[in-house]
């Protein structure tokens, strides 16, 4: 076939090259993130970081991430929006994970109390319907000592 007729692949918005250049967009990204969350008075947004790395030397053993997408607010919320497109039956652990992740990473500075702990918002766009079983539930118990 001549080169010139060939077919050239498709490339959608859950291509990862085109999903990172599209939401690195801040009016864009943040008429996504409004559409997602409209509950949330979203004001402003601060530059998106494509592709953002969490890993660090002190923690060399555990799992590295690599966010498709991470934006932060006016009010210092963080958004991490992922695409998945393909089912490996782990999303929601995964997006526990990432969470965890943030939180180690961006949100609580040494000395810091706890209610200086940023807002994480772990956002994926899946191309399948999700068939895990169960939901992941955490539980916290507290218990009074004056009980």
């Amino acid at each position: 076939m001549n080169k010139l007729f060939e077919k050239k692949p498709w490339l959608g918005f859950t291509e990862d090259k085109v999903f990172g250049e599209v939401m690195l967009n801040k009016g864009f990204c943040k008429h996504v993130l409004q559409g997602i969350l409209p509950e949330l008075s979203i004001d402003k947004i601060y530059f998106p970081h494509k592709q953002e790395e969490i890993n660090g030397s002190e923690h060399y053993s555990q799992k590295d991430v690599r966010l498709d997408i991470l934006v932060e607010d006016h009010n210092h919320n963080l958004y991490n929006i992922e695409v998945q497109t393909t089912n490996t039956d782990d999303i929601a652990r995964r997006m526990r994970y990432y969470a965890a992740k943030a939180d180690q990473r961006y949100t609580l500075k040494k000395g810091s109390t706890y209610r200086n702990l940023k807002n994480v918002y772990i956002i994926f766009l899946c191309t399948f319907t999700r068939t895990e079983k169960r939901p992941i539930r955490n539980k916290y118990l507290t218990i009074n000592s004056k009980w």
